[in-house]
C-alpha cells in the first residue's frame, strides 16, 4: 500500500511539474512581447528650441522611463548621414535648420506601458501630432497581443487549478485512503490499530500537501541556478499552487472523515444480552 501512495506522490509531482512548465512558457512569451514593446520608442521632433528644456524637465518627472535622449537638429542630421551613408557632409547641411530630436524609451514591463501612456498625454499637450512618432500601429498590435496572452493565461490557470483541486481533493488520494481503511477494517477494528491508521493517514495527507509543490518549486529554481533553464520569477504562481494543494488537502481530509463516520454508523450495534431475572422467593 505504501508503494501505491508513493506512486500517487510521483504522479501529483509530475502534474504540478507539467503545469509549471506551461506557466514558464507563457511567462516567457509575455516577457518577449514586453521586450518587443520596449523596442518601439517615441521620437519627438521639437522645432521651437525654447520649448526643449521645459519639455525635458517635465518628461524627467515621469516615473519608470528607461531612457531620455536629447539631440540637437544638427547632431541628429549627422547621425542620419552616418547611419545611412548619405553623400553629404557637415558643410552641406550647415545652412539648414533641423528640429531637435528627443528619443524616449521604456522598460519591458507593465510599468513601461503605463509610463508610455502618460508620456503620450504630456507630449500631445505641448506638440502637434505630426511631430510625435510613437510607432502607434505596431505598438497597438503588440499591446492587443499582450492582452490576449494575459486573458488566455488567466483562463488556463483557473482551469488547471480546478483540475488539480478536484484531483487532490476528491480523486486519487481519497480513493487510496478508502481502500486503506477498508483493508484495515477487514483485518482488525480494535482501537489501537485504527488510531495507528489515523496517525499514518494524517502523515500522508501532510506529505501530499507539501512534498509535490516543494519538489517542483525547488526543482524549477535549481534548473535556473545551474543555467539549465532560463527561470522566471514565478513566486506568485507557486504560492497559488501551494494554496490549491492546501485547500484540496483540507477537502480530502474532511471528505474522508465523513466517509469514516458514515462507515462507523453503518456497522450493526453489538447484541445486548438480557440480564438474568432473579427467582422470586417461595411464599
Amino acid at each position: 500500500m505504501k508503494n501505491r501512495f508513493y506512486l500517487i506522490v510521483i504522479l501529483v509531482t509530475l502534474l504540478f511539474g507539467a503545469w509549471t512548465y506551461l506557466e514558464h512558457r507563457v511567462v516567457q512569451s509575455l516577457a518577449q512581447t514586453y521586450e518587443e514593446l520596449a523596442r518601439l520608442p517615441i521620437y519627438t521632433y521639437v522645432n521651437d528650441t525654447n520649448l526643449v528644456s521645459p519639455l525635458l524637465e517635465k518628461l524627467r518627472q515621469i516615473p519608470d522611463l528607461d531612457s531620455l535622449k536629447h539631440e540637437t537638429g544638427f547632431q541628429a542630421a549627422q547621425e542620419l548621414i552616418t547611419a545611412y551613408d548619405l553623400p553629404l557632409d557637415e558643410n552641406m547641411i550647415a545652412d539648414y535648420r533641423f528640429p531637435d530630436l528627443i528619443t524616449i524609451t521604456f522598460p519591458p514591463s507593465a510599468k513601461g506601458i503605463a509610463a508610455k501612456t502618460e508620456t503620450m498625454k504630456l507630449l500631445n499637450e505641448h506638440l502637434p501630432e505630426e511631430n510625435i512618432d510613437s510607432q502607434s500601429a505596431a505598438y497597438d498590435r503588440l499591446l492587443h497581443s499582450l492582452e490576449q496572452q494575459k486573458t488566455q493565461r488567466q483562463g488556463y490557470t483557473f482551469l488547471m487549478g480546478m483540475i488539480m483541486f478536484i484531483l487532490l481533493g476528491r480523486g486519487l488520494p481519497l480513493i487510496f485512503e478508502q481502500k486503506q481503511y477498508q483493508w484495515q477494517a477487514r483485518k482488525s477494528r480494535n482501537v489501537v490499530d485504527m488510531m495507528r491508521l489515523k496517525k499514518s493517514r494524517l502523515k500522508r495527507t501532510f506529505l501530499l500537501m507539501i512534498l509535490p509543490v516543494a519538489l517542483v518549486t525547488l526543482g524549477y529554481y535549481a534548473l535556473g541556478y545551474f543555467k539549465l533553464l532560463e527561470s522566471s520569477n514565478l513566486w506568485q504562481f507557486f504560492a497559488y499552487m501551494g494554496l490549491i494543494s492546501v485547500l484540496s488537502s483540507l477537502v480530502h481530509y474532511f471528505a474522508f472523515r465523513k466517509y469514516e463516520q458514515d462507515d462507523i454508523l453503518s456497522q450493526p450495534l453489538p447484541a445486548v444480552q438480557p440480564a438474568d431475572t432473579p427467582e422470586e422467593p417461595n411464599a
